[in-house]
């Protein structure tokens, strides 16, 4: 459970996140923007644009198989040519973004916990 900012904390951070043209307003910005990233679910909307993002994405990966081996190959071989081109790529990034992905939430939980040190002080 989230506490409510009251009216003038909201106001605080609404100058706050308007301010984004010197360098301290545009760090502190980005830090709101990937703290409450995660912090509720999303909408219908969301959900159907990450979809077709991920359709899209799709699609370019399913194209880039079937056209790596050349026009001039059997079908056969330009579906295997992309397959191991597109095993290779999982394998490489697969783990990098996973990684990234459990430092970035680790990084998350350690801000949220020495922002509630610095609250009780």
């Amino acid at each position: 459970m989230t506490k409510k900012p009251n009216r003038d904390e909201w106001m605080r951070d609404v100058a706050a996140s308007q301010r984004n043209i010197v360098f301290p307003d545009t760090v502190a910005n980005e830090a709101r923007f990937w703290s409450n990233l995660g912090s509720r679910p999303l909408t219908a909307v969301q959900k159907v644009g990450l979809g077709l993002l991920a359709l899209i994405a799709y699609g370019f990966l399913i194209f880039l198989t079937l056209s790596i081996g050349g026009l001039h190959t059997s079908f056969r071989y330009r579906l295997e040519a992309g397959a191991e081109f597109l095993l290779t790529i999982f394998v490489i990034f697969a783990p990098l973004m996973a990684c990234l992905a459990w430092a970035t939430k680790k990084a998350l939980r350690q801000s949220r916990r020495e922002s509630g040190r610095n609250a009780d002080r």
